[in-house]
């Protein structure tokens, strides 16, 4: 029997030899991690020769009064020792839990991070401590477990993270503004707020810890950086978001995102579109108006240099900057297009008696019977200073087209046909020469009516121009298909009420803003 009995603790013994360098004396592991009585019994009961034996803590083949010794001055608790930590990182805030590894850990009284101690912890078991992490400064930090026997220690074993980020969703967005971006990253709970290219977002929401969104501004055809704004760190995506050219707007169906050198025919009206990151025609969804781009500008409105028929309205010829692009309808507005939205047709020259009727401009429009349509589809009539730069697409001439007779670009009155004809009056849009922009007819067929009130212009270069703000009268443009060549020019302006119906070939050419 006793021989049995020194095989079983010989095992035991065996089983704990790992534990010794770490905690010398302690020959049986018991719950309480500590040299003790029961560490000392064992000795004493293996007395005498005891080759191999586990409890022969000196190695020389004997249990005598130095194995004693040694479990004597190593008396009490046994000091812990840590191993490894998972996950290995967390926030700077904190609330992280982890597991701690290693031994003797059941007499834990502390865990802390760095000097900082943990929010809590719980010991597992002997060799398992599961914990929270506090808050603490971004980096690798040490993790200290503090026993009755003193301190384990994992130096940089834990690092708090900094909040970062990674990504940005879409990449790509509209000139426009307005769309919701994503920004993916790491601990972004006190992030409150985005900028795009230095301006900022509207519609600011923590979505996670790792995402946030927000709705991005306006901008112009570029790549710019996106910036998380947080009270802890500088979070920068750089040169990440781009804002694209060919956005269309959203009351738009988009047509032809680029210009067309066959229709746009300047170099530079083509630069200047692109240069917009708008789309460069489109098709007004509602009223399925097909709209065309004019981009900002500056030109010298009024009176052309060297024109001996310019009227005493149409000076001082001054400077003027447009510095929004907007779109303008590429034809003037049709009599079927005006019906369907109105249901009514006051035009003279519709009907059976006159052919392709429905596509001819839609005349006898009135400034308020033009403001109910603009009312109903959202559209606008241009102001007198945007309808001056469309028509002149970068010209400085009596007509856009310097060189080419007037009878090619504009219905008047040399080649309207004979009274009581068929022909005689206004002609289906869009037949003759556009302008280098693309637009039709902008001079003859019908007068267009601009937003202005009528008055007179000022010598001082402006911008933006919104013509007076009192005033009982509204500004035609363009002349028609009644009136004669010195009549149907750039400059020509013509104001009358805003309810007269009696104007011979009066129309509209809608624009909307981006």
């Amino acid at each position: 029997m006793r021989r049995a009995m020194q095989s079983l603790v010989m095992m035991g013994v065996l089983v704990a030899r790992v534990a010794w360098a770490q905690c010398p004396g302690n020959v049986i592991e018991m719950a309480d991690d500590a040299v003790n009585g029961a560490d000392l019994a064992q000795v004493l009961s293996l007395w005498g020769p005891c080759a191999g034996c586990g409890v022969d803590l000196t190695g020389d083949g004997q249990v005598n009064g130095a194995d004693v010794a040694i479990v004597l001055s190593n008396w009490g608790p046994c000091p812990a020792g840590l191993d490894s930590v998972e996950p290995a990182s967390g926030s700077y805030r904190g609330g992280t839990t982890v597991y701690l590894y290693g031994e003797r850990l059941l007499l834990t009284t502390a865990v802390a991070f760095g000097g900082v101690q943990a929010a809590s912890f719980e010991v597992l078991t002997q060799s398992t401590i599961r914990a929270v992490t506090p808050a603490a400064p971004f980096g690798p930090t040490t993790i200290t477990v503090t026993t009755a026997a003193g301190e384990a220690r994992l130096k940089g074993a834990f690092e708090f993270e900094p909040p970062s980020v990674d990504a940005v969703s879409p990449s790509t967005v509209s000139v426009l503004g307005g769309a919701a971006i994503t920004v993916f990253g790491r601990h972004l709970d006190e992030a409150n707020g985005i900028r795009v290219g230095g301006v900022p977002c509207a519609g600011f929401v923590r979505v996670s810890p790792s995402e946030v969104r927000a709705i991005v501004p306006a901008g112009s055809p570029s790549t710019v950086d996106v910036q998380v704004e947080h009270p802890v760190a500088s979070l920068v995506l750089g040169q990440s978001l781009t804002y694209g050219s060919g956005s269309v707007p959203a009351w738009a169906e988009l047509v032809e995102a680029e210009p067309n050198p066959q229709v746009v025919t300047s170099a530079a009206l083509r630069s200047a579109i692109t240069a917009t990151g708008l789309a460069w025609r489109v098709r007004d969804a509602g009223t399925q108006v097909e709209m065309l781009l004019v981009p900002p500008g500056t030109f010298v409105m009024g009176c052309s240099s060297g024109d001996g028929n310019c009227q005493s309205n149409e000076s001082p010829a001054h400077q003027v900057t447009i510095t929004s692009p907007f779109y303008l309808a590429r034809r003037e507005l049709t009599q079927d297009q005006w019906v369907a939205v109105m249901g009514y047709n006051p035009s003279d020259f519709g009907g059976w008696l006159y052919p392709g009727s429905g596509n001819r401009p839609v005349e006898k429009v009135s400034w308020d019977m033009a403001q109910q349509f603009m009312s109903a589809t959202g559209m606008r009539l241009p102001t007198e200073a945007e309808w001056e730069l469309a028509c002149r697409a970068g010209t400085s001439t009596p007509t856009y087209l310097a060189g080419v007779q007037i009878g090619q670009l504009a219905w008047m009155g040399t080649n309207n046909g004979s009274p009581g004809a068929a022909t005689w009056g206004t002609k289906q849009v869009g037949q003759l020469l556009p302008n280098a922009l693309g637009l039709h007819d902008m001079l003859g067929n019908v007068w267009e009516w601009c937003q202005d009130r009528g008055g007179a212009y000022a010598a001082a270069p402006q911008t933006n121009p919104v013509g007076p703000a009192t005033g009982g009268t509204r500004v035609l443009r363009g002349g028609n298909w009644f009136n004669i060549a010195p009549v149907v020019r750039c400059s020509v302006r013509f104001d009358t009420v805003p309810g007269d119906v009696d104007i011979i070939g009066a129309g509209v050419r809608p624009a909307r803003t981006p």
